[in-house]
C-alpha cells in the first residue's frame, strides 16, 4: 500500500470516528437540536392528574388549571409516548404519541371530562398537542387559541366563534372542542366574545379587558362548564408562551 492511500484511508477513518463522538450529532452526524414541552390540566371534574413520559413519572399532582414549565428534552428519540393518569392511581385517562420534530415546542392541554358515562355528550378527557411557533412575532402579538370549554351537564358542546372588539365578523370561525387556531392581532386592549359558531346573538361568555402586547406569544384556553362557578366557570385563561428564536 503506497503512503498516499494509507494517509486517505487515514484521514477518512479519523473523519468517521470524529463525527460519531461529537457532542451535540444524533447518527449521521445531524446535529442534535432541542425539543421542548409543557403541561397543563384543565379537565375540570379531576382536581389532579399525574403525567409520565415513556413510562417515566415527570408530574404528578398537575392541579387544575395550572401549568408545568417547559422541559427541554436533547435525546435523540423520534417520538415521545405520553400517559396520563387520575393522580397517585393506576387509572389511565388518556395515552397520545408525539413525533420528535427539532426546535419545535409542544404544549400538551388536557381537556374534557372524566369518564362522562351514561348517555352525556360532554367530551371525553384527552390531551391535545399543541404546537408553539417558536419565533417572535414582528409587530404583532400571536394568539393560539384552544377550545376548551363545555356546555352544561347532558348538553352537547358546540363549535364556537371568538369574536374581537368593534368586529362583526368572528377572527376565529366555527372551533370544534380540541382544535387549535391562529391569528396575529395588532397591540392593544381587546374585549373577545365566545359565541356558538354561526349565530349572532346568545353569547356563550365574554372576556374583557385583555392587553395584548407587540413581539409576544399568548395561548387563550376556553375553559370551564357552562353554568359552574371559579374556578371551573367559563372563561378564557391566558398562558404567555415563550419565543425560543434560533440563533
Amino acid at each position: 500500500m503506497t503512503s498516499a492511500l494509507k494517509l486517505r484511508l487515514g484521514t477518512t477513518f479519523a473523519l468517521a470516528i470524529a463525527l460519531f463522538v461529537l457532542p451535540g450529532c444524533g447518527g449521521g452526524g445531524r446535529t442534535l437540536k432541542p425539543w421542548f414541552y409543557r403541561f397543563t390540566n384543565a379537565i375540570p371534574n379531576l382536581s389532579a392528574l399525574d403525567l409520565y413520559r415513556d413510562k417515566v413519572l415527570v408530574d404528578s399532582g398537575r392541579a387544575y388549571l395550572s401549568s408545568t414549565a417547559y422541559t427541554e428534552m436533547n435525546i435523540e428519540e423520534s417520538s415521545f409516548f405520553f400517559d396520563m393518569n387520575e393522580a397517585s392511581t393506576s387509572n389511565v385517562i388518556d395515552s397520545i404519541v408525539i413525533d420528535r420534530v427539532d426546535n419545535q415546542s409542544i404544549h400538551i392541554i388536557a381537556i374534557g371530562t372524566n369518564a362522562p358515562g351514561g348517555g352525556n355528550p360532554q367530551p371525553v378527557a384527552r390531551m391535545v398537542p399543541i404546537i408553539i411557533t417558536r419565533t417572535t412575532p414582528s409587530g404583532n402579538a400571536r394568539v393560539i387559541v384552544v377550545h376548551g370549554f363545555q356546555k352544561g351537564i347532558g348538553v352537547q358542546t358546540p363549535n364556537v366563534d371568538i369574536v374581537r372588539t368593534g368586529l362583526i365578523a368572528p377572527i376565529i370561525e366555527d372551533l370544534e372542542f380540541g382544535r387549535s387556531a391562529v391569528r396575529s392581532l395588532t397591540p392593544g386592549t381587546y374585549d373577545f366574545t365566545i359565541r356558538q359558531a354561526g349565530l349572532l346573538k346568545g353569547n356563550i361568555f365574554t372576556k374583557t379587558g385583555v392587553v395584548l402586547e407587540a413581539g409576544k406569544i399568548y395561548l387563550f384556553l376556553l375553559k370551564g362548564v357552562e353554568g359552574s362557578l371559579a374556578p371551573f366557570n367559563p372563561d378564557i385563561t391566558i398562558i404567555e408562551e415563550p419565543p425560543r428564536d434560533e440563533n
